[in-house]
């Protein structure tokens, strides 16, 4: 996940796992407060299929955290090591 706020001040968001529509309601501030504090949640209808059989179900998901498997934050919490 990140985003990405330029001069012109329009705005780029990129979510793996997450809606476009949830997407939107986004801003830059929520990616950047997620550093220090956890992220907000939002919950999702998805349809899904299982045994050729449709059905809805409401998923809550944290949208953004600053958790990153691959690289190891350090304790000011921008810098990183690989």
């Amino acid at each position: 996940m990140y985003s990405i706020q330029m001069y012109n001040l329009e705005e780029i968001h990129r979510g793996k796992g997450i809606g476009r529509a949830a997407l939107r309601k986004l801003l830059h501030e929520n990616y950047k407060r997620a550093i220090f504090q956890p992220g907000p949640n939002i919950q999702m209808t998805i349809i899904r299929s299982q045994h050729q059989q449709l059905y809805t179900v409401v998923v809550n998901k944290k949208i953004v955290h600053a958790f990153s498997a691959h690289r190891f934050l350090l304790d000011d919490k921008i810098n990183s090591l690989p």
